[in-house]
């Protein structure tokens, strides 16, 4: 797993859409915020959950879920998971 290639996909998603995402890892029923895996400024607006599997929750604030945003988000998550 590249985290210069994990960082790309948010960056990505953020010059596309505008906004601001991160990532962070449930560790029990606390959530940690993975350092280094955001992109974006911030709106001060509601912040929503664009994908929770369990292991790792993926925060956005002004991202729409699109079709384009949701296939980004699963690029994300393989390479995250599996590397690739």
């Amino acid at each position: 797993m590249s985290g210069s290639e994990l960082k790309r996909i948010l960056e990505d998603i953020v010059r596309e859409k505008g906004g601001k995402i991160w990532v962070a890892r449930r560790i029990g029923r606390r959530i940690s915020y993975l350092n280094g895996l955001k992109a974006g400024e911030e709106m001060f607006e509601s912040s929503k959950i664009l994908h929770d599997d369990g292991e790792y929750v993926i925060f956005a604030e002004g991202i729409p879920e699109d079709e384009w945003v949701k296939k980004k988000i699963k690029e994300f998550m393989n390479l995250l998971k599996n590397g690739r």
